[in-house]
C-alpha cells in the first residue's frame, strides 16, 4: 500500500526546494485546497491531480507515490543537451533509448519541447495521440512503397 504521508511531503519538499509556495502550485494545477487535504484523510488523490502536480513540479507520478527514489525517470533536458540515462516506455508499443552520453538538441526538438511542456496534461494527451497518428500513417506509407 502506498504511503499518502511519503506523497505529501514529497510534494511539499519538491515546492521548498524550487521555493513555490504550495498555494501557487494548487492554482497553478487548477486545483483547491481539498487536494492537499485529501491526502492526510488517505482518501488518497485522484490520478489527473496527482499527474498535474508532477508535471507542475518536473517529476515523474511515481516518484510522488514514492515507488521510486529518483524524481524524474525520463532524462533531464537541460539547455538543449539530452542528459542522463533512460528508457522511455510508451503505450504505442515503441521505445525510446536515451544513452548516458549527451547530444546537442536540434531547434525542432527544442521548439517541440517547449510546446510539449506549455501544455496541460490532456492535451500534451491529444499531442501524442496525434504524433502516433502521424508515425503510423509514415510506417504505413514505407510499408506500401516496399510492396
Amino acid at each position: 500500500m502506498y504511503n499518502m504521508h511519503k506523497t505529501k511531503d514529497r510534494i511539499k519538499d519538491l515546492c521548498k526546494s524550487k521555493n513555490i509556495k504550495m498555494e501557487t502550485l494548487l492554482t497553478d494545477c487548477g486545483l483547491g485546497i481539498n487536494a492537499i487535504r485529501q491526502i492526510n484523510e488517505k482518501k488518497g488523490m485522484g490520478s489527473y491531480s496527482l499527474a498535474r502536480i508532477a508535471d507542475y513540479l518536473s517529476c515523474s507520478v511515481d516518484y510522488l507515490l514514492g515507488r521510486t527514489d529518483e524524481p524524474s525517470t525520463i532524462s533531464n533536458v537541460i539547455g538543449g543537451n539530452v542528459t542522463g540515462g533512460a528508457v522511455v516506455q510508451g503505450y504505442h508499443n515503441s521505445n525510446v533509448t536515451v544513452n548516458s552520453s549527451e547530444r546537442k538538441l536540434t531547434d525542432e526538438e527544442i521548439e517541440l519541447l517547449r510546446l510539449f511542456n506549455s501544455l496541460d496534461v490532456k492535451r500534451r494527451i491529444k499531442l501524442l495521440d496525434y504524433g502516433f497518428a502521424l508515425e503510423d500513417e509514415s510506417v504505413s506509407k514505407k510499408t506500401s512503397a516496399e510492396k
